[in-house]
């Protein structure tokens, strides 16, 4: 804002008994403001900290962050501390309170428990409007197996890390699970998410105007064309191309995928055979970006 305002101030005016004061002003003004957003942002903090359940959970929190800031503190004693095995094998995951209240995120965290027939479960109230989850899977859990098994918690979203393994992979499964939570908020509206599903997508994230134009280039006409299209075209492609799989899942009948298939190929300016790919991630773009080209 200073930079700006500089460059406007000095565009206007060139002396120096007019300019001092202007400049003064809005720095003085400037000032102010910063002091009164970092008071009021450490207000914020405070009763965050003050609204979470206890000691008990605000020391938890504290050995969390301790181990995702790379503590050099011995594992056994922080396990010990946790009640859970950071040398195992993690799957990180974050659950992001908009709507839902506290004890349907817990709900849903037991879910995830549950569906991975986890031995271990780790869950921390990062603030009053996110819970954050560890569990050690035995069981592979999709995104189909999450959605059904919350479908009774319509206001919860969960997104869900990669599976991996140690400390380093307690810390890359929950910063995966938040880069793709980032992802969501600022582009999309899914429910439940993978991060797997979306890995790519994030590298096409970081340069929008380069994104557009390779939706726009990939998919032409169909980037603008009937919403079934893409979205039936994407699952096929993302099922390897199996009519009866996507049909499935959903909901339709496989005659009616190939139509929408073959419909969907007419718009292309390129073929599956050549450019499956591309064509699958600018779908996916489109589909966890809500990139729109109008």
């Amino acid at each position: 804002m200073w930079s700006l305002w500089m460059r406007l101030a000095f565009s206007l005016h060139d002396d120096p008994e007019v300019l001092l004061p202007a400049l003064d002003h809005v720095s003085r003004s400037l000032a102010r403001w910063v002091e009164d957003t970092s008071a009021a942002l450490l207000e914020l903090l405070e009763r965050e900290r003050t609204a979470l359940s206890g000691d008990a959970q605000v020391r938890r929190l504290e050995l969390v962050n301790l181990v995702l800031g790379g503590s050099s503190a011995p594992t056994d004693n922080l396990e010990q501390a946790l009640g859970y095995p950071l040398s195992a094998s993690h799957l990180g995951a974050s659950a992001p309170q908009r709507l839902a209240d506290g004890a349907r995120l817990v709900q849903a965290a037991s879910i995830v428990g549950r569906l991975t027939q986890s031995a271990h479960q780790l869950l921390v109230h990062a603030s009053t409007s996110s819970l954050w989850l560890w569990v050690t899977p035995r069981a592979l859990m999709t995104p189909d197996d999450l959605e059904t098994a919350t479908a009774q918690h319509p206001d919860v979203r969960l997104v869900v890390g990669p599976r991996d393994e140690g400390v380093d992979g307690f810390r890359r499964s929950h910063h995966r699970a938040l880069e793709a939570q980032r992802l969501v908020r600022d582009h999309g509206e899914q429910r439940i998410v993978f991060y797997d599903d979306v890995a790519a997508v994030l590298l096409l994230a970081a340069e929008s105007d380069r994104l557009r134009e390779f939706v726009h280039t990939t998919l032409g006409p169909l980037a603008a064309g009937p919403a079934e299209l893409r979205q039936t075209l994407r699952v096929f492609i993302r099922e390897r191309y199996n009519a009866s799989q996507t049909a499935r899942l959903l909901y339709t009948h496989r005659k009616t995928v190939l139509q929408r298939v073959r419909r969907a190929e007419q718009l292309l300016p390129t073929t599956l055979e050549r450019h499956g790919t591309n064509v699958g991630l600018a779908l996916d773009a489109m589909h966890w970006l809500n990139v729109r080209l109008d």
